[in-house]
């Protein structure tokens, strides 16, 4: 009976272990009893500011697929180029406001994404987008150098356009 007793407890005190080290690798006379998920690395994202918001996100968040990225936010930095984004393929909702971003083209790709907001940005042309079947919020504000025609032709339902595209 004593014996059962102690197994429980090295049982039940193994558990509370595991589970408050969900982080760490857990090993028993040398041999690894429970190994963590490894965060997602699987991406090349060329721009550097871009590439280290993604990887503080997948961190912050403990993802280990592509796929559980569902929110990226970057707002403010140096970002120019989204290359790399594509692999992102359940992005739903993306904030990447006042960067240096000429370019949405990399973006056409996902076609989960509902929310984008790019204001503040160097962004010209928005005609990639209209590849985005979900895409239901645009926020171009700031894009001074924006082609409004391409704007009306990507078919978004809600959309805060610059001011020189206003109507």
């Amino acid at each position: 009976m004593r014996q059962s007793h102690i197994t429980r407890l090295l049982i039940v005190a193994s558990l509370i272990v595991s589970a408050g080290c969900q982080r760490y690798e857990v090993s028993v006379n040398e041999q690894v009893i429970y190994e963590p998920p490894q965060l997602f690395r699987e991406y090349k994202i060329t721009d550097p500011t871009l590439r280290q918001c993604v990887k503080a996100t997948i961190a912050e968040n403990s993802l280990t697929k592509a796929e559980q990225l569902r929110r990226l936010s970057c707002p403010a930095g140096d970002i120019g180029k989204l290359d790399g984004l594509q692999v992102f393929t359940r992005l739903h909702t993306l904030g990447l406001a006042g960067n240096q971003i000429v370019s949405v083209a990399p973006l056409a790709t996902l076609k989960e994404l509902a929310q984008l907001n790019v204001a503040h940005n160097a962004v010209q042309d928005f005609t990639p987008l209209s590849d985005i079947p979900n895409l239901s919020y645009l926020d171009a504000r700031g894009n001074s150098g924006a082609n409004c025609d391409s704007l009306s032709v990507i078919g978004v339902k809600d959309i805060k356009p610059p001011r020189h595209c206003a109507p």
